[in-house]
């Protein structure tokens, strides 16, 4: 009876650890623990092979204790940033987020949102364009007339350009002189988050018009003004907003730059995406707009992250990259001199050879003159594809369970994502602790 009973604990035993190592989350890079937050449809790629987690596990993220992993210039100070949060409960504060194609549909920043809004208080997407594709994610539908028309900031001509590189104009025609917008909840029982609507516009149309109805029930009414290259409109309500209708009136012209969904305090990270490019592009954008806008939106802190295009374009060196780099950030800081400026790396890609997926060759050159235009310009540098685990970590990715990256080898999941937004969050906490310690 003795061997049987013993072959029988050492049976059960065997079963439990393979039970649980499905459970266990996947270990990158000297310890890189990549956490497994619940999984949404991505809005790049492979959108029918993602499927929700249930019950999923929260571990920890990146140690970022780790000294190589992410480095900040002296010059970078992160205490503004951090003075400012220990204020969020008497004022709103902003976090404009750019970036290229890694970034589109709230991706990245709608953890980062939800991680800072939890901790720190407010309701909110923050600034965004009046385009569908960024509120996939928010249970916020977004609908406009087709006469209104999308300008981008490579697009040939185009002049009014602000803080978001788009914006949409609408252009009466001889029958129809006005155009609508409407935002609505897709979920009718979720509210759209935040009490307060702004409305960022411009117009030459001295008799423009807005008629804005809140829950199909009461209307606003507004005189559009014309005396600046910028306006704004700022609405609070009292109750949960669930439909919005904004009817403009004019016989010439109206330019929306933007929509801020907020609330009077608390924090707002806006998910400023520019598919294709390989750096912001500010020193094409109008300077006054920017520059009032800027002024009115009163970000705290910005965040750069440009990289996976300029990949393919392989080099042993990017010294173009880094003038255009400072470049534009040059012109953003001329205009908010005091407010820290982070560039996130470029991240792991992966080319296939041989049947295998490799790293592209040229990661660490870009990764290199983001780090100089870091320096020249005085703002902080994280490493993304050393915290996603270096070479070949995208492929690690992609084979991970959930899996963190598409099968493109460029983009995130949804997954992926999220494990960004935490591993980035908590390399900036652990950065205002150390800065703080030394002051």
């Amino acid at each position: 009876m003795k061997p049987l009973r013993a072959l029988l604990i050492l049976m059960i035993t065997l079963a439990l650890l393979a039970l649980s190592s499905r459970f266990m989350p996947k270990v990158f890079n000297r310890g890189t623990v990549i956490s497994a937050p619940e999984l949404v449809a991505d809005t790049l790629a492979e959108v029918a092979e993602e499927k929700p987690l249930v019950d999923s596990i929260a571990v920890e993220v990146l140690p970022v204790q780790q000294p190589d992993v992410t480095i900040f210039p002296d010059t970078f100070n992160l205490m503004h940033w951090s003075s400012l949060l220990s204020k969020a409960n008497k004022q709103s504060l902003h976090w404009l987020y750019f970036g290229d194609s890694q970034l589109e549909g709230d991706r990245i920043t709608a953890q980062l949102r939800r991680m800072l809004q939890t901790e720190y208080g407010g309701k909110g997407l923050g600034f965004l364009p009046i385009k569908n594709s960024y509120l996939v994610h928010a249970n916020l539908n977004l609908y406009h007339t087709k006469d209104w028309k999308e300008q981008v900031i490579y697009d040939k001509e185009v002049k009014s350009i602000g803080v978001l590189g788009r914006n949409f104009v609408y252009q009466p025609s001889d029958k129809k002189k006005q155009g609508e917008i409407i935002l609505k909840t897709i979920d009718p029982k979720r509210p759209i988050q935040g009490h307060q609507f702004t409305l960022y516009y411009s117009t030459t149309d001295t008799l423009a018009k807005l008629e804005l109805q809140a829950n199909r029930q009461k209307k606003y009414y507004f005189n559009l003004k014309n005396d600046s290259v910028f306006n704004s409109i700022r609405l609070a309500f009292d109750n949960d907003i669930h439909h919005l209708r904004l009817k403009f009136n004019t016989s010439k012209s109206i330019t929306v730059h933007g929509i801020e969904l907020s609330d009077s305090v608390g924090v707002y990270v806006s998910n400023i995406a520019l598919r294709g490019c390989v750096y912001p592009q500010f020193s094409k954008m109008n300077k006054e707009l920017l520059k009032q806008m800027l002024k009115e939106i009163n970000p705290g802190f910005v965040a750069i992250h440009f990289g996976v295009n300029l990949v393919p374009d392989i080099r042993h060196s990017y010294g173009n990259y880094t003038k255009a780099l400072v470049r534009e950030i040059g012109v953003l800081k001329s205009m908010l001199p005091d407010v820290p400026v982070l560039i996130v790396g470029v991240s792991d890609m992966a080319r296939k050879q041989d049947g295998k997926w490799y790293s592209y060759p040229n990661i660490d050159a870009i990764k290199i003159a983001q780090k100089k235009a870091a320096a020249i310009t005085g703002s902080g540098f994280w490493d993304l594809s050393k915290a996603m685990g270096g070479k070949e970590s995208i492929a690690r990715w992609v084979k991970n369970k959930p899996r963190l990256a598409n099968r493109d080898y460029i983009h995130f999941s949804r997954a992926g994502t999220d494990s960004v937004a935490k591993m980035l969050n908590r390399a900036l906490k652990y950065q205002m602790i150390k800065q703080a310690g030394n002051e």
